[in-house]
């Protein structure tokens, strides 16, 4: 004698599969860079026309952070730097040609006078690229710093931002060949 079936009985879940887990590893993982590109080069286009005609950089960040004693302003990337330590109006970029000037502006007011500022940046690679040192002046609120792009090979380039010991902020930069 065979038992009923149960209709309401439920069966037990199949344990997951390498090939479900993986499938959905993937999918997060397009999930992921598809919103890490932001939109390709239109979104940066549209960024870089949006720093130009504000005098704002949209990839800065809070200058606050790591409690370093600096003002709340931010580190502005451009190709020239205003005689007050700020890139020069309509000098903002996201991206630029190597052996084009690069100028990061510091907001430096609030540090201790005489804090080291040093900022380094990286190749794509990871590797040093350049270094740019200084002193925070007393009563700056802003000091730029030039680095020397000539012979850099094209990539995203990251700088750090170091007041003292810490790492206040980090900037990026998009170097090209040919019209940047």
């Amino acid at each position: 004698m065979h038992p009923t079936p149960n209709p309401t009985a439920t069966r037990p879940a199949a344990p997951p599969t390498l090939r479900s887990v993986l499938g959905l590893a993937s999918i997060a993982l397009l999930l992921v860079a598809a919103a890490a590109c932001g939109g390709g080069d239109a979104g940066r286009d549209a960024a870089d026309a949006d720093a130009a005609a504000t005098g704002t950089d949209p990839m800065a960040g809070d200058l606050s952070a790591g409690g370093a004693a600096v003002d709340d302003g931010s580190a502005r990337v451009g190709t020239a730097a205003a005689d007050d330590g700020t890139i020069a109006d309509g000098a903002v970029v996201r991206r630029l040609t190597a052996g084009d000037a690069l100028w990061v502006s510091v907001a430096t007011a609030g540090a201790e006078p005489g804090s080291a500022v040093e900022v380094v940046w990286y190749d794509p690679e990871g590797l040093e690229a350049a270094v740019a040192e200084g002193r925070v002046e007393g009563g700056a609120a802003h000091q730029a710093f030039a680095a020397d792009t000539t012979g850099w090979a094209a990539g995203v380039y990251r700088g750090e931002v170091w007041v003292g010991n810490e790492l206040v902020e980090e900037v990026e930069v998009e170097v090209g060949h040919g019209g940047g």
